[in-house]
Order: C-alpha cells, then structure tokens, then sequence
C-alpha cells in the first residue's frame, strides 16, 4: 500500500512541476492517493482476512499504474 501512496506521490509532484499542470489530473491523483492513506488507516482494525485482501488489490493495482506509466 505504501508503494501506491508513493506512486500517486510522485504523479502529483510530476504534474506540479509541468509547466501548464492538468488540473483535473491533479486533483483526481490527490483524492486516489487520499483514498490509499485512509485505507491504510482501516488496516490497524482489519482482521487478516480483510488485510490479506487489501493487501492483494494493491499489489494488483500498482503492477496497473506501472505498466500504465509513460
């Protein structure tokens, strides 16, 4: 989870540092990325079947946003 959280990161600063950002692009990155921290947030009280679930998706969504990368 942490990897995504640090792939939206890093999107985000990209975009900040073109010289016309795309806001709407922004934006969407931000609240993805909020997404991630609150769900890492409901993993402190998740139980180990519901962490190992998680746990998978974002493996599968990160392999998604690399291969996606320019």
């Amino acid at each position: 989870m942490g990897q995504v959280i640090a792939w939206y990161t890093r999107r985000i600063l990209a975009e900040h540092r073109r010289d016309a950002p795309d806001t709407e692009r922004l934006e969407e990155l931000k609240a993805r990325r909020q997404e991630c921290v609150r769900e890492q947030d409901r993993l402190r009280d998740a139980s180990v079947q519901e962490s190992t679930r998680i746990a998978t998706a974002y493996e599968a969504l990160l392999e998604e946003l690399e291969s996606s990368e320019p």
